[in-house]
C-alpha cells in the first residue's frame, strides 16, 4: 500500500461507481476522463471499492459521479481535491485551475447566499448544497450577498427587509433543490431563466384570516393570497394564523387576534404588497382601537369597496371549543396608525433604531460578545449592531 500511495501524487482519479464500469459510467464522468487525457493530465480509472484503502496526498484529484457516499466522507479527511465531473470539465474547458475541495459543479459560482427563517439543520443542508455547487454561504447578510433564501415572508425579519431595500433577489428553498437536482446537466447556473420561478412569492409563509369584510372582497383577497404563496384560512387559529386582515378594530376576531398577539392589518396592505411585488412595511396599515385624526391616511386603493353584508366567521383556539359568530361590516376605513400593532413587542431592544448604531461608531471594538436567549429577529438585530 505504501508503494501504491507513493504513486498517487499528481494524478486525477476518475472513480468508477459500485456496480458500474468504464463503459457504463455516466456521460459526464466519461467526458471528464477524456478531457483530462486531451489536456495532458495523468488520469486513471479506479473502482470505488479500491479507493477506501488509499491515503491520498494534496496533489490528488478524485472525480466522483456523486457526493454523499462513504468514499466521499473518507476522502474529506485528507487534503486531496474532490470534484464532480462537470466541475472538472468546466475548469479544463475554461483553462481555469481546478477548484479546491469539494465542488461538484459550478452552478452556484459567483453566488453568495444567506438564509432567514430556517432551522439549524435546514441551514446546514442549504449551506452544503451551495458550497458543493461552487457558491458561498454566509450566516450574515453582507455587502457581498447576492441572494437571500427565505422560508417565510411572514416574520418581517431584518434580513428580509434589508434584502428588499437593497433589491437583492429573495428566493425560496426550492430554488437550491431545483439547481441541485439539475446538477448532472451541462452548463447550468442558478441565475438561469429556468430557475426564475423560484423567486419568493409575495405572501410566502402567511396564514391569513379576514374579518369585517364583505363576501365579495373576502373572495378577492383569498384569490390574491393563494395565488401568491400564502394560505387563506376561514378560521382564526391560535398558533397557526399569523395575520388578520380587517378594516376596523371591531369584532370578536379582532379581540382574539390582539389577545393572541396576531398582527392586524388593513386590506390595503394586501393590494399594496401585491403592487410592489413584496410585502411592504406593515406599520402604516396597522389596525388600532384608538385613531389619531392628525395621522395622514395611506394613499392606497382598497381591494374592493366595503358594504354592509353580514359575514360568517370562525375563531379557533387550540385549547378551546370552536365557536361560530356573526360579524357585520362597517363602511369606511380607519386611518393608518404609526404605532405598531400588538404583534410587535415594545421592549427597548425591539424599538432600537439600527440607523443609530451606524452613527455611534465602533463602540464595541475589542469586545467578545456571546448572545443567548433571544428570538430570531432579536438575534439578527443584535448581530447587526455587533458587526457594525
Amino acid at each position: 500500500m505504501e508503494v501504491l500511495n507513493s504513486q498517487l501524487c499528481e494524478k486525477v482519479f476518475c472513480v468508477i461507481p459500485v456496480n458500474s464500469s468504464e463503459a457504463a459510467c455516466t456521460k459526464n464522468l466519461f467526458l471528464a476522463y477524456k478531457c483530462s487525457k486531451e489536456n495532458g493530465l495523468n488520469v486513471v480509472w479506479i473502482p470505488e471499492k479500491n479507493c477506501l484503502g488509499l491515503k491520498p496526498c494534496k496533489e490528488n484529484v478524485f472525480v466522483l459521479a456523486e457526493f454523499g457516499s462513504p468514499l466521499f466522507d473518507h476522502l474529506q479527511s485528507f487534503e486531496c481535491t474532490v470534484v464532480g465531473p462537470q466541475c472538472l470539465l468546466d475548469s479544463l474547458k475554461n483553462r481555469n485551475p481546478i477548484i479546491a475541495n469539494a465542488v461538484f459543479n459550478l452552478a452556484m459560482k459567483g453566488i453568495t447566499a444567506t438564509t432567514t427563517g430556517f432551522s439549524i439543520r435546514e441551514k446546514k443542508d442549504i449551506e452544503m448544497k451551495i458550497q458543493f455547487m461552487g457558491g458561498i454561504y454566509s450566516s450574515e447578510l453582507t455587502a457581498s450577498t447576492t441572494h437571500l433564501i427565505a422560508k417565510s415572508a411572514a416574520d418581517f425579519s431584518l434580513k428580509f427587509k434589508a434584502a428588499r431595500s437593497r433589491r437583492i433577489p429573495i428566493m425560496i428553498v426550492k430554488w437550491i433543490i431545483a439547481v441541485w437536482d439539475a446538477r448532472m446537466q451541462e452548463n447550468i447556473h442558478g441565475n438561469d431563466p429556468e430557475f426564475a420561478s423560484y423567486v419568493c412569492p409575495v405572501f410566502q409563509g402567511f396564514v391569513m384570516c379576514v374579518s369585517q369584510i364583505s363576501a365579495k372582497e373576502r373572495e378577492a383577497i383569498k384569490k390574491i393570497i393563494e395565488s401568491n404563496g400564502g394560505r387563506y384560512s376561514t378560521q382564526l387559529e391560535k398558533g397557526k394564523t399569523n395575520l388578520l386582515i380587517t378594516p376596523s378594530a371591531e369584532g370578536d376576531k379582532y379581540t382574539y387576534a390582539r389577545r393572541w398577539k396576531i398582527c392586524c392589518l388593513k386590506p390595503e396592505w394586501v393590494q399594496r404588497s401585491l403592487d410592489q411585488g413584496y410585502v411592504c412595511d406593515p406599520e402604516p396599515f396597522a389596525v388600532e382601537k384608538i385613531a389619531t385624526s392628525s395621522t395622514p391616511k395611506a394613499h392606497c386603493p382598497s381591494v374592493v369597496n366595503f358594504n354592509n353584508d353580514s359575514v360568517n366567521s370562525t375563531i379557533f383556539n387550540n385549547n378551546s371549543i370552536t365557536s361560530e359568530i356573526d360579524e357585520t361590516n362597517v363602511n369606511g376605513l380607519t386611518s393608518p396608525i404609526k404605532q405598531p400593532c400588538d404583534s410587535w413587542p415594545t421592549e427597548p431592544l425591539e424599538c432600537l433604531d439600527l440607523a443609530l448604531s451606524l452613527k455611534s461608531g465602533r463602540f464595541l471594538e475589542g469586545f467578545k460578545i456571546f448572545l443567548s436567549g433571544f428570538n430570531g429577529p432579536q438575534m439578527e438585530k443584535l448581530r447587526y449592531v455587533k458587526n457594525v
